[in-house]
Protein backbone atom coordinates (compact mmCIF):
# COMPACT_ATOMS: atom_id res chain seq x y z
CA UNK A 1 0.00 0.00 0.00
CA UNK A 2 2.59 2.35 1.28
CA UNK A 3 4.56 1.56 -2.16
CA UNK A 4 1.27 1.97 -4.19
CA UNK A 5 1.03 5.44 -2.50
CA UNK A 6 4.46 6.74 -2.91
CA UNK A 7 4.79 5.81 -7.28
CA UNK A 8 1.55 7.46 -6.99
CA UNK A 9 3.45 10.37 -5.25
CA UNK A 10 6.20 10.55 -8.16
CA UNK A 11 4.34 9.74 -10.72
CA UNK A 12 2.23 13.04 -9.50
CA UNK A 13 5.70 15.16 -8.82
CA UNK A 14 6.70 13.85 -12.91
CA UNK A 15 3.23 15.07 -14.26
CA UNK A 16 3.28 18.62 -12.66
CA UNK A 17 7.33 18.86 -14.05
CA UNK A 18 6.16 18.23 -17.56
CA UNK A 19 3.16 20.36 -17.54
CA UNK A 20 5.70 23.39 -16.54
CA UNK A 21 8.16 22.26 -19.17
CA UNK A 22 5.57 22.80 -21.88
CA UNK A 23 4.83 26.50 -21.27
CA UNK A 24 6.87 29.66 -20.04
CA UNK A 25 6.82 33.32 -18.77
CA UNK A 26 9.34 35.44 -18.91
CA UNK A 27 9.82 39.22 -17.57
CA UNK A 28 11.92 40.95 -19.13
CA UNK A 29 12.83 45.00 -19.74
CA UNK A 30 15.11 47.94 -21.24
CA UNK A 31 16.64 50.66 -18.92
CA UNK A 32 18.01 53.72 -21.25
CA UNK A 33 19.16 56.89 -20.03
CA UNK A 34 21.23 59.73 -21.22
CA UNK A 35 23.02 63.09 -20.15
CA UNK A 36 23.05 65.92 -22.79
CA UNK A 37 21.56 68.63 -24.27
CA UNK A 38 18.34 69.21 -26.61
CA UNK A 39 17.82 72.60 -28.93
CA UNK A 40 14.77 73.68 -30.52
CA UNK A 41 12.92 76.10 -32.43
CA UNK A 42 14.56 78.74 -35.09
CA UNK A 43 15.99 82.44 -34.58
CA UNK A 44 15.22 84.27 -31.81
CA UNK A 45 12.59 81.28 -30.65
CA UNK A 46 15.12 78.60 -30.39
CA UNK A 47 15.99 77.17 -26.81
CA UNK A 48 18.36 75.20 -25.56
CA UNK A 49 17.87 72.51 -22.14
CA UNK A 50 20.52 70.41 -20.16
CA UNK A 51 18.67 66.95 -19.65
CA UNK A 52 18.75 63.39 -18.10
CA UNK A 53 16.10 61.99 -20.58
CA UNK A 54 14.93 58.65 -21.90
CA UNK A 55 15.19 56.58 -24.34
CA UNK A 56 18.52 57.35 -26.18
CA UNK A 57 19.12 54.30 -27.89
CA UNK A 58 16.33 52.26 -27.17
CA UNK A 59 12.73 52.95 -25.73
CA UNK A 60 12.67 51.72 -21.68
CA UNK A 61 9.65 49.35 -21.41
CA UNK A 62 9.19 46.01 -19.30
CA UNK A 63 7.29 43.17 -20.48
CA UNK A 64 5.57 39.60 -19.95
CA UNK A 65 5.58 36.86 -23.16
CA UNK A 66 5.24 33.34 -22.63
CA UNK A 67 4.18 30.38 -24.87
CA UNK A 68 2.19 26.59 -23.99
CA UNK A 69 3.05 24.25 -25.42
CA UNK A 70 -0.46 22.46 -27.14
CA UNK A 71 0.59 19.42 -29.06
CA UNK A 72 0.80 18.91 -32.65
CA UNK A 73 3.76 21.80 -33.10
CA UNK A 74 0.93 24.57 -32.23
CA UNK A 75 1.42 26.44 -29.27
CA UNK A 76 -0.25 30.06 -27.56
CA UNK A 77 1.39 32.56 -27.35
CA UNK A 78 1.02 36.28 -25.64
CA UNK A 79 2.79 39.88 -25.06
CA UNK A 80 2.22 42.72 -22.66
CA UNK A 81 4.95 45.59 -22.90
CA UNK A 82 4.74 48.70 -21.48
CA UNK A 83 6.76 52.04 -21.72
CA UNK A 84 7.95 54.32 -19.21
CA UNK A 85 10.24 57.08 -18.51
CA UNK A 86 13.11 56.03 -16.78
CA UNK A 87 13.85 59.87 -15.73
CA UNK A 88 10.05 60.22 -13.81
CA UNK A 89 9.03 56.37 -13.77
CA UNK A 90 5.75 57.71 -15.67
CA UNK A 91 3.99 55.40 -17.79
CA UNK A 92 4.39 56.53 -21.84
CA UNK A 93 2.74 56.69 -24.36
CA UNK A 94 3.59 55.95 -28.55
CA UNK A 95 1.30 57.74 -31.05
CA UNK A 96 -1.22 55.15 -32.56
CA UNK A 97 -3.72 54.58 -34.98
CA UNK A 98 -6.65 55.04 -34.09
CA UNK A 99 -5.75 58.02 -32.07
CA UNK A 100 -5.66 56.83 -27.80
CA UNK A 101 -8.76 58.21 -26.24
CA UNK A 102 -7.38 57.32 -22.53
CA UNK A 103 -4.03 56.18 -21.84
CA UNK A 104 -2.62 52.92 -22.46
CA UNK A 105 -0.52 51.22 -20.00
CA UNK A 106 0.48 48.54 -22.38
CA UNK A 107 1.29 51.21 -25.28
CA UNK A 108 3.49 48.90 -26.66
CA UNK A 109 2.40 45.44 -26.94
CA UNK A 110 -0.61 43.34 -26.18
CA UNK A 111 -1.69 40.27 -27.85
CA UNK A 112 -2.76 37.03 -27.54
CA UNK A 113 -2.22 34.02 -30.87
CA UNK A 114 -1.33 30.78 -31.96
CA UNK A 115 1.74 29.81 -33.65
CA UNK A 116 2.92 26.56 -35.68
CA UNK A 117 3.99 24.84 -38.69
CA UNK A 118 2.05 27.20 -40.86
CA UNK A 119 2.71 30.68 -39.39
CA UNK A 120 1.56 32.22 -36.16
CA UNK A 121 -1.51 34.69 -35.98
CA UNK A 122 -2.18 37.62 -33.18
CA UNK A 123 -4.92 39.33 -31.88
CA UNK A 124 -4.77 42.71 -30.03
CA UNK A 125 -2.54 46.05 -30.21
CA UNK A 126 0.72 45.16 -32.03
CA UNK A 127 4.05 46.70 -33.54
CA UNK A 128 2.85 47.28 -37.48
CA UNK A 129 5.03 45.13 -39.63
CA UNK A 130 5.61 48.05 -41.28
CA UNK A 131 7.81 49.47 -38.54
CA UNK A 132 8.95 45.71 -37.97
CA UNK A 133 10.85 46.03 -41.56
CA UNK A 134 12.16 49.72 -40.94
CA UNK A 135 13.77 48.75 -37.38
CA UNK A 136 15.75 46.20 -39.33
CA UNK A 137 17.35 48.43 -41.95
CA UNK A 138 17.70 52.03 -39.90
CA UNK A 139 20.93 53.78 -39.90
CA UNK A 140 22.60 54.36 -36.47
CA UNK A 141 20.74 50.61 -35.01
CA UNK A 142 17.31 52.37 -35.18
CA UNK A 143 18.33 54.49 -32.02
CA UNK A 144 15.04 56.12 -30.70
CA UNK A 145 16.99 59.65 -30.11
CA UNK A 146 19.62 59.62 -32.42
CA UNK A 147 18.47 57.66 -35.56
CA UNK A 148 17.26 60.31 -38.13
CA UNK A 149 14.90 58.41 -39.98
CA UNK A 150 11.76 59.46 -37.73
CA UNK A 151 12.80 63.22 -37.22
CA UNK A 152 13.68 64.04 -40.84
CA UNK A 153 10.57 61.75 -42.46
CA UNK A 154 8.62 63.37 -39.90
CA UNK A 155 9.60 67.21 -41.01
CA UNK A 156 8.12 67.09 -44.51
CA UNK A 157 4.00 67.83 -44.90
CA UNK A 158 3.08 64.61 -44.05
CA UNK A 159 3.84 63.21 -40.73
CA UNK A 160 5.84 59.78 -39.81
CA UNK A 161 4.19 56.15 -40.12
CA UNK A 162 2.83 54.90 -36.70
CA UNK A 163 4.81 52.01 -35.13
CA UNK A 164 1.49 50.55 -33.71
CA UNK A 165 -2.11 50.01 -34.63
CA UNK A 166 -4.92 48.72 -32.41
CA UNK A 167 -7.50 46.13 -32.55
CA UNK A 168 -5.10 44.34 -35.07
CA UNK A 169 -5.15 40.99 -36.64
CA UNK A 170 -2.36 39.98 -38.05
CA UNK A 171 -0.92 36.99 -39.74
CA UNK A 172 3.14 36.43 -40.33
CA UNK A 173 4.34 33.13 -42.82
CA UNK A 174 6.76 30.57 -41.71
CA UNK A 175 10.35 31.35 -42.80
CA UNK A 176 10.98 29.76 -46.52
CA UNK A 177 14.65 29.50 -46.25
CA UNK A 178 15.00 33.23 -45.37
CA UNK A 179 11.79 34.12 -47.31
CA UNK A 180 9.00 35.59 -45.31
CA UNK A 181 6.12 37.99 -44.89
CA UNK A 182 3.51 39.62 -42.00
CA UNK A 183 -0.12 41.38 -42.80
CA UNK A 184 -1.70 43.27 -40.03
CA UNK A 185 -5.35 45.09 -40.50
CA UNK A 186 -6.20 46.94 -37.54
CA UNK A 187 -10.53 47.80 -37.71
CA UNK A 188 -10.29 50.81 -36.00
CA UNK A 189 -13.41 51.10 -34.23
CA UNK A 190 -13.63 54.52 -34.12
CA UNK A 191 -16.98 54.53 -36.61
CA UNK A 192 -19.70 57.18 -35.79
CA UNK A 193 -23.04 58.48 -37.24
CA UNK A 194 -20.64 60.55 -39.89
CA UNK A 195 -17.49 59.17 -39.88
CA UNK A 196 -16.38 56.34 -41.18
CA UNK A 197 -13.86 53.76 -39.04
CA UNK A 198 -10.32 54.59 -39.88
CA UNK A 199 -9.26 50.88 -40.89
CA UNK A 200 -5.47 50.45 -40.66
CA UNK A 201 -3.28 48.13 -42.85
CA UNK A 202 -0.03 47.55 -43.06
CA UNK A 203 2.76 44.36 -44.27
CA UNK A 204 5.98 43.31 -45.02
CA UNK A 205 7.71 41.12 -47.60
CA UNK A 206 11.47 40.36 -46.55
CA UNK A 207 14.42 38.11 -47.14
CA UNK A 208 16.84 37.89 -44.33
CA UNK A 209 20.19 35.27 -44.92
CA UNK A 210 23.34 35.78 -43.31
CA UNK A 211 24.75 39.26 -43.92
CA UNK A 212 21.65 40.35 -46.13
CA UNK A 213 18.23 41.75 -45.48
CA UNK A 214 16.14 42.90 -47.94
CA UNK A 215 12.42 43.61 -49.08
CA UNK A 216 9.61 45.92 -49.06
CA UNK A 217 6.81 47.44 -46.93
CA UNK A 218 3.47 49.61 -47.06
CA UNK A 219 1.46 50.87 -44.62
CA UNK A 220 -2.20 52.72 -44.73
CA UNK A 221 -3.17 54.58 -42.11
CA UNK A 222 -7.24 55.38 -41.67
CA UNK A 223 -7.74 59.05 -42.34
CA UNK A 224 -8.88 61.21 -39.06
CA UNK A 225 -12.52 62.50 -39.43
CA UNK A 226 -12.50 64.06 -42.98
CA UNK A 227 -8.75 63.57 -43.79
CA UNK A 228 -8.13 60.55 -46.45
CA UNK A 229 -5.33 57.84 -45.90
CA UNK A 230 -1.98 58.06 -45.75
CA UNK A 231 -0.04 55.54 -47.62
CA UNK A 232 3.46 54.36 -47.50
CA UNK A 233 5.64 52.39 -49.92
CA UNK A 234 8.98 51.66 -48.67
CA UNK A 235 11.94 49.78 -50.06
CA UNK A 236 14.89 48.92 -47.86
CA UNK A 237 17.87 46.68 -47.57
CA UNK A 238 20.77 46.00 -45.23
CA UNK A 239 24.07 44.16 -46.05
CA UNK A 240 27.06 43.26 -43.10
CA UNK A 241 30.41 43.38 -44.58
CA UNK A 242 32.00 42.51 -41.41
CA UNK A 243 34.47 45.31 -41.72
CA UNK A 244 31.31 47.55 -42.01
CA UNK A 245 27.34 47.16 -42.18
CA UNK A 246 25.45 49.28 -44.72
CA UNK A 247 21.68 50.16 -44.59
CA UNK A 248 19.54 52.03 -47.27
CA UNK A 249 15.48 52.80 -47.56
CA UNK A 250 13.32 55.06 -49.98
CA UNK A 251 10.10 55.71 -48.72
CA UNK A 252 6.92 57.76 -50.63
CA UNK A 253 4.36 59.02 -47.95
CA UNK A 254 0.96 60.28 -50.38
CA UNK A 255 -2.37 61.81 -49.17
CA UNK A 256 -4.32 62.69 -52.35
CA UNK A 257 -2.19 65.49 -53.96
CA UNK A 258 0.40 65.85 -51.09
CA UNK A 259 3.90 63.72 -51.41
CA UNK A 260 6.97 63.41 -49.70
CA UNK A 261 9.82 61.69 -50.79
CA UNK A 262 12.14 60.18 -48.35
CA UNK A 263 15.49 58.23 -47.80
CA UNK A 264 18.06 57.40 -45.32
CA UNK A 265 21.63 55.51 -45.48
CA UNK A 266 23.90 54.49 -42.55
CA UNK A 267 26.91 52.98 -42.06
CA UNK A 268 28.16 51.62 -38.92
CA UNK A 269 31.95 50.25 -38.10
CA UNK A 270 32.93 47.60 -35.37
CA UNK A 271 36.26 47.45 -33.13
CA UNK A 272 35.55 44.85 -31.11
CA UNK A 273 33.56 45.90 -28.06
CA UNK A 274 33.29 49.06 -29.63
CA UNK A 275 31.10 50.69 -32.81
CA UNK A 276 31.19 54.03 -34.72
CA UNK A 277 27.73 55.07 -36.89
CA UNK A 278 26.66 57.62 -39.13
CA UNK A 279 22.92 58.28 -40.67
CA UNK A 280 21.84 60.74 -43.29
CA UNK A 281 18.08 61.11 -43.44
CA UNK A 282 15.91 63.41 -46.31
CA UNK A 283 12.58 64.34 -47.32
CA UNK A 284 11.54 66.29 -50.27
CA UNK A 285 8.11 67.27 -49.92
CA UNK A 286 5.32 67.86 -53.25
CA UNK A 287 1.96 69.73 -53.26
CA UNK A 288 0.41 69.13 -56.64
CA UNK A 289 3.71 68.74 -58.40
CA UNK A 290 5.16 72.04 -56.57
CA UNK A 291 7.92 71.81 -53.91
CA UNK A 292 6.74 71.52 -50.39
CA UNK A 293 8.39 71.33 -47.27
CA UNK A 294 11.39 69.40 -47.18
CA UNK A 295 13.36 67.39 -44.15
CA UNK A 296 17.15 66.85 -43.42
CA UNK A 297 18.83 65.26 -40.82
CA UNK A 298 21.98 64.42 -39.69
CA UNK A 299 23.67 62.03 -36.83
CA UNK A 300 26.67 60.11 -35.04
CA UNK A 301 26.80 57.44 -32.50
CA UNK A 302 29.69 56.02 -30.82
CA UNK A 303 29.15 52.61 -28.49
CA UNK A 304 31.02 50.40 -26.19
CA UNK A 305 29.50 47.10 -24.74
CA UNK A 306 30.53 46.43 -21.42
CA UNK A 307 29.04 43.04 -21.26
CA UNK A 308 26.31 41.05 -23.20
CA UNK A 309 23.50 43.19 -21.53
CA UNK A 310 25.39 46.42 -20.75
CA UNK A 311 26.13 49.26 -23.50
CA UNK A 312 27.44 52.84 -23.26
CA UNK A 313 27.25 55.45 -26.14
CA UNK A 314 27.18 58.89 -27.03
CA UNK A 315 25.71 60.48 -30.03
CA UNK A 316 24.44 63.62 -31.70
CA UNK A 317 21.92 63.98 -34.01
CA UNK A 318 20.38 67.81 -35.70
CA UNK A 319 17.69 68.03 -37.95
CA UNK A 320 15.91 71.09 -39.88
CA UNK A 321 12.89 71.67 -41.86
CA UNK A 322 12.56 74.45 -45.23
CA UNK A 323 9.41 75.58 -46.88
CA UNK A 324 9.38 75.97 -50.70
CA UNK A 325 11.00 79.63 -50.68
CA UNK A 326 13.76 78.08 -48.26
CA UNK A 327 13.53 79.26 -45.24
CA UNK A 328 14.39 77.37 -42.21
CA UNK A 329 10.63 76.45 -40.54
CA UNK A 330 12.02 73.82 -37.67
CA UNK A 331 15.33 73.41 -36.30
CA UNK A 332 16.39 70.25 -33.38
CA UNK A 333 19.54 69.56 -32.07
CA UNK A 334 19.89 66.68 -29.72
CA UNK A 335 23.39 65.16 -28.12
CA UNK A 336 23.93 63.07 -25.08
CA UNK A 337 26.00 60.11 -23.41
CA UNK A 338 24.12 57.32 -21.73
CA UNK A 339 23.53 54.23 -20.97
CA UNK A 340 21.13 51.19 -21.47
CA UNK A 341 20.53 48.05 -19.79
CA UNK A 342 18.78 44.52 -21.12
CA UNK A 343 17.56 42.50 -18.68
Amino acid sequence: MHLKKSLLSVASLCALGTAHAQSSVTLYGIADAFVGQKTTGVGAAKVKRSVVDSDGLANSRWGLKGSEDLGAGLKAEFQLESLFDITTGAVTQVVTAPAATSPQYFSSQAWVGLAGALGSLRLGRQVTPFHSFVGLTNNLYDATAFATTGTAWNLGNLPNYFGRFDNVVSYETPNFSGLSAKLAYGFGEDKTATNAASKNKSLNIKYASGPLVVGYSFQQQGGIVSLRPIKYNMLGGAYDFGVARVVAAYNTASRDNVRDKEWQLGVSVPFGAASIAVGYGRSLGEVNGAPGVDGLGVALLGTYDMSKRTRLYTGWRKAQAENATGSKTAETATWGVGAIHRF
